[in-house]
Parts: structure tokens; C-alpha cells; sequence
């Protein structure tokens, strides 16, 4: 779909599902995490571009939803090329109840923060 922040640009929305256990070669009680997926392109060339930020964490909440928002966590430094993002990954963890967990212990990923840390 085109941004809405920037008419150059196209951005592309995919999310899938892992069970934590596929985060960790510790044991990991059960449950399931939720990655969405925002990748910029330009409309023009198809190559990579860079994202709108803010509108991406938009996205995020109206996919996640308000129940989810407070536990999804945001990727610091995926997908920089020349000190812009082109990709941007967030993720919530959900119990096996499908209830959103903070990022369990055994999951280290420092890539990952909460997201209402800030930029």
C-alpha cells in the first residue's frame, strides 16, 4: 500500500505466527509469539526505501490492537541501511491462552525493546 506519510514510498505488511520455543534452546513454557512485518519500497524502482517511523508504530497499534500494544516490542536496528530503516519488526508474546506476556527470560533478543520506550 502507498504511505500515507510519504507518497514515494510503498509499504508492505506481513505478520506469522512461532511457538517460543523456536526463540530458544532453553525450555520455554508454552505459547506462541506474533511478528508483523513493515518493509518500505520505492514505488518507482521497487528497491528499498526508507520508512515512515512514526506511521509504521501507528500501524502497529491498529494491527495489534490496545489490549496487545502495551506488550509489543519494537526491533532497534533491523533492517538500517545508511542510517535509515527499511524494515521494521514488532513482536507480542502470548501465552498459551493467546493472553500478551512480557518477552520471557529465556528469549534474550536485545534487538527487541518494548515499544512505548520511545524511538
Amino acid at each position: 500500500m502507498q504511505s500515507f506519510e510519504d507518497t514515494n514510498t510503498n509499504l508492505t505488511i506481513a505478520a506469522h505466527t512461532d511457538e517460543l520455543a523456536w526463540f530458544t534452546a532453553e525450555p520455554v513454557g508454552p505459547g506462541t509469539c506474533i511478528t508483523v512485518i513493515i518493509a518500505g519500497h520505492s514505488r518507482e524502482t521497487g528497491i528499498r526505501a526508507p520508512l515512515p517511523l512514526d506511521e509504521c508504530d501507528t500501524w502497529a497499534h491498529v494491527i495489534l490492537g490496545p489490549a496487545w500494544i502495551t506488550h509489543t516490542y519494537k526491533a532497534s536496528t533491523c533492517g538500517n541501511i545508511r542510517g535509515h530503516l527499511h524494515l521494521l519488526r514488532y513482536r507480542v508474546f502470548l501465552d498459551d491462552q493467546g493472553n500478551p506476556i512480557g518477552r520471557p527470560d529465556q528469549i534474550g533478543d536485545d534487538e527487541f525493546r518494548p515499544l512505548n520506550d520511545g524511538p
